[in-house]
């Protein structure tokens, strides 16, 4: 079983994304609070840039960006 990416406009199917079984979710999920316990302590000036590159690099890749969403909406 998968959950499935589908043009709505010509109902093609884009891409496949398998479900992941429970025990894989737990390692998601323990990585994520692990992941949090570290972003938490990075200061505002840190995450600040980290957002800026963010931001520059959904700004190159703009073009691709608008495609994607375009045929995903």
């Amino acid at each position: 079983m998968s959950a499935k990416s589908i043009n709505p406009a010509t109902g093609e199917l884009m891409k496949e994304f398998p479900y992941i079984i429970e025990q894989e979710l737990e390692i998601k999920i323990i990585k994520a609070h692990e992941t949090y316990k570290t972003w938490k302590k990075t200061s505002f000036e840190e995450r600040k840039e980290l957002f800026y590159k963010l931001y520059d690099l959904m700004i190159s890749q703009k073009e691709e960006l608008a495609k994607l969403d375009t045929l995903e909406m």
